[in-house]
């Protein structure tokens, strides 16, 4: 008799969870979002679960992680961002391991997306300081690294725009706090060469030949102070070649080249300028006016084989020219 009632009591506990149980997507979705308020987080997996299985033409029911995802982004609009991040902590402790690494990613979002918010109101210290506890806790994640990479450089470009100090100062403190993101220092090469290329712009030659030395600790290869180097010449020369002051060109070419010997960018550029130069001569077939510009050339680059060709080639039109 007692085994008739005990089976008679299940029977009934259980037909009772049948009828507690939801019986649509709104159902399950106001049970599902109750538990994860209350931090019933193991419950919220099981649910989402039982909804799948119940409605399997669900899609919204496959990922346990987009429910905890959802309740993250109400809690950031309610709370801020620590409070999302809080729900990330949560999930990874119950979801399961195939859905570990989405929520991974979401996190690194969201430390990205905070440290976004705060450089676009131009509070460099704020986001360093969100960068900086993200980067502590997971070194290793390429997505912390990548939100790095974008605050290196837009704290680079609001510091050099207060001084040459200031840039220096912040390269190196973001060199010390993330000694692993290999970015940064493409991101100091990258704003010395900005600097650099605006003083260009500008036609502050000497000022860029100058401030070659002065953006000298952005530099983490030799390499980069040659290319520093070489924006400003060539740019000087480039400058004078566009007022068509071609032999001034050549001289600021044969400079850079002094300083940077047989550098190709000086060297292609160089002779780039003489066949621009010698362009409408040729397009006239004034053959004589296109070998004395080659010969020009010739005269401050004797060796380039480039223009000895181009002249030997003007010569030989000039004496088709004559047999016609």
């Amino acid at each position: 008799m007692t085994r008739v009632f005990s089976f008679v009591a299940l029977l009934a506990v259980a037909m009772f969870a049948v009828a507690q149980a939801p019986t649509d997507r709104a159902g399950w979705v106001k049970e599902i979002e109750a538990a994860l308020e209350a931090e019933k987080d193991a419950e919220a997996v099981a649910l989402v679960r039982k909804a799948a299985k119940a409605l399997p033409d669900e899609a919204g029911f496959r990922s346990v992680a987009e429910w905890f995802e959802a309740h993250g982004e109400k809690r950031i609009k309610d709370k801020g961002y620590e409070a999302g991040l809080a729900v990330a902590e949560r999930a990874l402790k119950v979801l399961p391991d195939n859905e570990k690494a989405t929520m991974r990613v979401w996190r690194s979002k969201l430390y990205r997306f905070w440290s976004q918010e705060l450089l676009d109101k131009k509070d460099v210290a704020g986001s360093f300081k969100v960068l900086s506890g993200a980067y502590k806790l997971y070194p290793e994640d390429p997505h912390v690294h990548i939100g790095v990479a974008y605050h290196a450089q837009e704290a680079l470009a609001i510091a050099e725009g207060k001084s040459v100090d200031a840039l220096i100062a912040e390269y190196q403190a973001l060199l010390k706090e993330f000694p692993k993101v290999d970015d940064i220092p493409r991101r100091g090469h990258r704003q010395a060469a900005i600097a650099i290329q605006k003083l260009v712009d500008a036609e502050k030659f000497k000022d860029a030949l100058q401030a070659v030395d002065r953006y000298a600790p952005l530099y983490s290869k030799p390499e980069h102070r040659v290319d520093m180097t070489s924006i400003a010449y060539d740019g000087w020369a480039l400058h004078l070649a566009a007022k068509k002051q071609y032999e001034a060109a050549l001289e600021k070419y044969v400079e850079g080249l002094k300083a940077l010997p047989d550098h190709p960018r000086l060297r292609n550029n160089a002779a780039a300028i003489v066949d621009e130069w010698s362009a409408p001569a040729r397009a006239e077939k004034k053959w004589d006016e296109a070998i004395r510009i080659y010969s020009v050339g010739l005269k401050y680059f004797p060796n380039e084989r480039y223009l000895q060709d181009r002249k030997a080639y003007c010569e030989e039109m000039k004496k088709g020219d004559k047999e016609k």
